[in-house]
């Protein structure tokens, strides 16, 4: 294969092939796993906008500045406003809104609210249109990262689910599909048992999920294992010892096979 005018030796390697690499010095350490298109198909924090959006549930009307007609159209409004932010390429902006919309509840609520988007959304993976965009729908774990994650466990290793998504949200899908693993989430402030629209940092989003992992795993050890699937898990992808990367990101599987880091299809 041919990349950027130089040969590539691509090396794809099996969970076992992985597993025999970790067994060397896996005991007492600890791997991480991104969880969004890594270790579900699909996005928990994008579900959850997009089901309270459609069904106008928001709680803080301060979530963007003007005046609207009703629920539904200020839930079309902050739909909106997520996506023009992709659009735009804004992520730390959009990630950090993904959260945001989760003030005025309780963490109760928010893991009521997810279980009933899980519910909504089933694990059919398919397109539909909402508000006149075109959005996916269906979650579903993703076996050949969930079966890492186990392996990962029964070698001695202690996991870690980093992600850029919701805190609340993401461990109640966790523990709605069965995925055990600790979690470290872009996390909102309470506030007498309420969320705000303040947020908790460092928040794991691109670079700084190194710097979260350092902050509230470890100061100086690097993971045995990184697992992510787009190039906001770069930085931890960089900062393991062992890489896998998993979906058909392509420029990540492109600079996966230039580093020799293990691609699981």
């Amino acid at each position: 294969m041919i990349l950027g005018n130089k040969f590539v030796t691509v090396t794809l390697m099996s969970l076992e092939a992985i597993q025999q690499k970790l067994q060397k010095t896996a005991q007492g350490s600890f791997a991480v796993f991104d969880f969004d298109n890594t270790l579900i198909i699909s996005d928990t924090g994008e579900a959850v906008l997009m089901y309270l959006a459609r069904n106008g549930l928001f709680k803080d009307t301060q979530l963007l500045p003007g005046e609207f007609a009703n629920a539904k159209s200020y839930g079309q409004a902050v739909f909106s406003h997520y996506h023009d932010l992709l659009d735009k390429n804004e992520i730390w902006q959009a990630y950090q809104f993904c959260t945001k919309v989760l003030s005025g509840f309780t963490p109760a609520q928010v893991g009521e609210i997810t279980r009933q988007t899980l519910e909504f959304e089933g694990t059919q993976i398919t397109e539909e249109e909402l508000f006149g965009r075109k959005i996916h729908r269906g979650i579903m774990p993703r076996q050949n990262a969930t079966e890492l994650l186990k392996m990962a466990a029964n070698e001695g290793i202690t996991n870690w689910v980093v992600t850029s998504s919701p805190q609340l949200a993401v461990k109640a899908a966790m523990d709605y599909f069965g995925i055990k693993a600790n979690i470290i989430g872009v996390c909102n402030i309470e506030s007498n048992g309420v969320l705000t629209q303040e947020l908790k940092t460092p928040a794991p989003i691109r670079e700084d999920k190194v710097t979260t992992i350092k902050a509230f795993i470890d100061p100086k050890i690097s993971p045995v294992l990184a697992v992510g699937d787009s190039m906001n898990d770069q930085w931890m992808l960089e900062y393991a010892r062992e890489r896998a990367v998993v979906g058909n990101n392509e420029k990540l599987i492109t600079l996966a096979k230039e580093k020799g880091w293990q691609v699981l299809r």
